[in-house]
């Protein structure tokens, strides 16, 4: 990825719009083994505790916790920086205005980042290929329009915002040529004086938006075919193959599609399951994930108990299985899917088999958030 050439672009002065605070003291444990394969993978996640206390996690891949560092906001996504692969960031919940990064050789949060004034991160964020810039979703509530912020990792400062041609922008990927970024923009205005509120639910627009983030240009968007099926999440495969999934804001008696693809087609490609699946997805998806090697997808649906599972290539749906609260979800270095609870639980799931996994591991006293990240450490 190129540099950003400063004196031509828009340059943020507002000192508080960078504002980065002294690394924090760690509130949590921190049981760094060796260097061993087990101990360099790392998976990564917001978490509660039943006190309701809030903490950046990580556990390896035996379930064993590494450490939980405690934040004093809720948080949502994790992104982990591809070349630094000790640092990740966190991002707090819609309407949270902080994210976290983390040093996980050291275990403990080395910065706090701050959202600019009137503005709220939406809990995502992605790196580019080369660690230096890291893009997060934010909402300008004051003007009612969703940004994408660039930032230095360096120092987080930011460099650039440019708008997300839509309200309420959620999850974004950079695609294979490190410079299009794909947008989830869920179409919901909303402003932090009424939290939980939705404010326009009759005349949202969703949207899966194109975005070339050399030159803020929007280069192409693709609506779903409800109005009210706001697009949340994402996933891109090694292909460019995307898969977007949505919540419904109608009735619930509505049939829907929660689960769509898309790879250059003129429009986006929507998946319905079988009916008894359907139902019980109950209009809300949580996560995604795609195995490139098989062009499977994983989708958990928390409100129903269960993960989906899905043929992006083929473009169909294949099977569910039972986890309840099932949140968060990735691979892991044997291309299993792990997938993560708010009752602490771990699944691994087999893309080849997918059966039920009948021996989660457990942590206890944990309540894991709706996104699962993981990083492998050098």
């Amino acid at each position: 990825m190129k540099p950003y050439n400063l004196p031509r672009r828009k340059f943020l002065k507002t000192a508080a719009a960078g504002a980065v605070i002294a690394p924090l003291a760690t509130a949590g444990l921190w049981q760094w083994l060796g260097k061993s394969e087990e101990d360099s993978t790392l998976f990564i996640t917001a978490s509660d505790d039943k006190q309701g206390n809030h903490y950046i996690s990580g556990f390896n891949t035996n379930g064993n916790k590494r450490f939980q560092l405690a934040t004093d906001m809720r948080g949502h996504g994790v992104a982990a920086n591809p070349v630094q692969t000790n640092r990740i960031v966190m991002f707090a919940r819609r309407p949270g205005t902080a994210a976290f990064e983390a040093d996980l050789r050291q275990g403990v949060i080395t910065k706090q980042i701050a959202s600019a004034p009137n503005r709220h991160f939406f809990g995502h964020g992605c790196f580019s290929r080369d660690g230096r810039y890291l893009y997060t979703s934010e909402n300008d509530f004051e003007n009612n329009r969703g940004v994408i912020v660039v930032r230095d990792t360096r120092d987080y400062r930011i460099l650039n915002e440019f708008p997300s041609y839509g309200i309420g922008p959620h999850e974004l990927r950079l695609l294979s040529d490190d410079k299009t970024l794909v947008v989830a923009n869920g179409g919901i205005q909303t402003h932090p004086q009424y939290p939980r509120k939705k404010l326009n639910i009759d005349t949202m627009q969703p949207a899966l938006s194109y975005i070339d983030s050399q030159t803020d240009q929007l280069l192409d968007e693709y609506h779903p075919p409800n109005h009210k099926l706001s697009i949340r999440h994402l996933d891109v495969s090694e292909q460019d193959q995307v898969i977007a999934i949505m919540q419904y804001q109608g009735a619930k008696t509505d049939e829907v599609p929660l689960v769509a693809t898309h790879r250059g087609e003129q429009q986006l490609q929507t998946m319905m399951a079988d009916d008894s699946t359907q139902i019980m997805m109950n209009q809300y998806t949580a996560s995604a994930c795609i195995d490139s090697a098989t062009g499977i997808a994983g989708v958990t649906c928390p409100r129903g108990d269960l993960v989906t599972f899905w043929n992006i290539e083929q473009g169909g749906f294949i099977k569910s299985l039972p986890v309840k609260d099932a949140g968060g979800i990735t691979l892991n270095k044997d291309n299993q899917f792990v997938i993560t609870t708010g009752r602490g639980e771990v699944h691994r799931i087999s893309p080849a088999l997918l059966e039920p996994d009948h021996n989660p591991l457990v942590l206890k006293n944990t309540r894991f958030d709706n996104h699962l990240s993981h990083a492998v450490l050098a």
